[in-house]
């Protein structure tokens, strides 16, 4: 349906739309559940107030997003990697990620 204005809400259970291209699309409220979003790349896109639970993103690779609001709860980081990134006012359990770096260079 390139170039075509579909108007109105979808209901999908149970198709499959891989390989499918989305461009210049609105999904603003809808619902993702049971979906496979395996090798799914999303770019230039507004995630703004997205909620993930129960969400497997082993391996996801995040460049030049904006993570700041964020909450992250209950999760596995083992063997999480984190460049080059602004943490002011990050905390994890709590303790302001700024003061642990701090530390961690004057010993």
């Amino acid at each position: 349906m390139t170039g075509a204005q579909w108007q109105g809400a979808l209901d999908l259970d149970g198709a499959s739309v891989s390989d499918s291209r989305f461009a210049r699309v609105r999904f603003d409220g809808s619902t993702f559940s049971d979906c496979s979003l395996a090798g799914v790349q999303i770019e230039n896109t507004n995630l703004s107030g997205m909620r993930a639970e129960n969400a497997n993103m082993a391996n996801a690779h995040l460049r030049d997003v904006r993570l700041s609001g964020t909450v992250i709860e209950n999760a596995d980081l083992t063997n999480v990697t984190i460049r080059d990134a602004n943490v002011a006012g990050m905390t994890i359990n709590g303790i302001l990620v700024t003061d642990l770096l701090d530390r961690w260079e004057a010993r």
